[in-house]
């Protein structure tokens, strides 16, 4: 004789749903205590054979243990729950939303928006705003970065309007967050600090800490990009105290803070702080953030006069990039190998070509155009040097 599951709404699973709901709650304001709460759940709901309170509390753990760098063990908990049978379809439903970030972080961006298309038709109008916020951060990293405004815009009109719970909250946070960033990564510093400024009020006014934390850890590289170069030191000795214990966490943040050094040509500075972030990445699995950190160490080392390194180093992110299928991506690190290429000789016109050819796909992406000219420029002077005159002349007019 077989014992089914108690349906989700009977009286015995009641209590261990809220209590894994609870838990989830608590992921982003204490995931340390979260975690533990869900591990406790989980073991209540088996015994009980609660299906929908395993679900939910496999769920509050993947949160939690996301939120203290453990990027596997939140896909495994995630996957565990995705797979349970007997639970309602809109709990596995929210486990795929979940599950949306942690593939984008572990490098596999178009994998999450698949995800993301199987949980659309079992979510409610609110969680598929929810979802929104988190689709907009793979677009962001594929380089669709009108999308990924369009998901947030979308998300943040229905979140606004939402009954305020703390999950409500959470999300309107995140979303405006995630919209920051993407503002950033497209030049727009002003939309971006507006942004980060309302999910911090937000964060803060909800007593939502940890999110504030994380929030608060993107000034550092505002503040240089705006040109405040001693108020983002500042801001990266708050983020650094505040995010002690979360390593991924702080990893990004200090590759972020690196970009942003070497854009203010300070590579002495952006190299410290790469060798702090990536080793925790790695040790992470946020592959996402690796790849990037890694084409910031290439542009780093060709800044300091090492071609060799900075080829080698470019072409692991190219491959890491490629494998994440990240194609707006790739120009960024083949502008690095070829920069290498040409300072370690001899120039060659099948080099000119290829320089030329990298100018034309870093100007395809809107958000590279000036690393497009100045690559123009480097392949105008490579074309001079073998008296291509009509090849120069054409990188030239380009330019004006």
């Amino acid at each position: 004789m077989s014992v089914s599951s108690d349906p989700p709404g009977s009286a015995a699973a009641r209590p261990l749903v809220e209590a894994a709901e609870a838990a989830v709650l608590r992921a982003l304001v204490d995931p340390q205590q979260a975690l533990y709460a869900g591990r406790t759940v989980l073991a209540a709901a088996r015994r009980a054979r609660a299906a929908e309170a395993e679900v939910i509390a496999l769920r509050a753990m993947a949160l939690a243990a996301r939120e203290l760098g453990d990027l596997l063990g939140a896909e495994h908990c995630l996957r565990q729950a995705i797979g349970l049978p007997g639970a309602p379809s809109e709990r596995r439903a929210q486990a795929r939303l979940s599950l949306v970030t942690v593939r984008t972080e572990r490098g596999h961006p178009l994998q999450a928006l698949r995800v993301a298309a199987l949980a659309w038709a079992y979510l409610s109008p609110l969680d598929r705003a929810k979802l929104d916020t988190q689709r907009a951060v793979a677009l962001a990293h594929l380089g669709r970065h009108q999308e990924a405004i369009a998901a947030c815009d979308r998300s943040l009109r229905a979140l606004v309007a939402a009954p305020g719970t703390i999950d409500d909250r959470r999300f309107l946070a995140g979303g405006l967050l995630n919209r920051g960033l993407i503002h950033a990564y497209r030049g727009d510093w002003d939309a971006a600090m507006r942004d980060i400024a309302a999910c911090l009020q937000i964060a803060r006014h909800a007593g939502l800490h940890h999110l504030a934390r994380l929030s608060a850890a993107n000034l550092p590289f505002l503040s240089v990009r705006r040109g405040d170069i001693a108020g983002a030191f500042d801001h990266y000795r708050e983020a650094e105290d505040t995010l002690f214990g979360f390593p991924e966490r702080l990893a990004t943040m200090r590759a972020d803070f690196a970009g942003a050094l070497l854009a203010a040509h300070l590579p002495g500075e952006a190299r410290a702080m790469l060798s702090l972030a990536v080793p925790d990445l790695e040790a992470s699995g946020a592959q996402v953030a690796l790849a990037e950190a890694r084409l910031k160490l290439a542009q780093v080392e060709l800044l300091t006069g090492d071609p060799r390194s900075a080829r080698q180093v470019a072409e692991q992110a190219a491959q890491e990039l490629a494998e994440q299928e990240r194609l707006s991506w790739l120009p960024l690190a083949h502008e690095v190998v070829l920069r290498a290429r040409l300072a370690l000789g001899p120039v060659t016109p099948e080099l000119v070509g290829e320089l030329i050819r990298c100018a034309d796909e870093l100007e395809d992406a809107a958000a590279h155009v000036v690393a497009a000219a100045a690559l123009r420029l480097v392949a105008a002077e490579a074309a001079l040097a073998l008296d291509d005159h009509p090849a120069a002349s054409a990188q030239l007019r380009r330019l004006t």
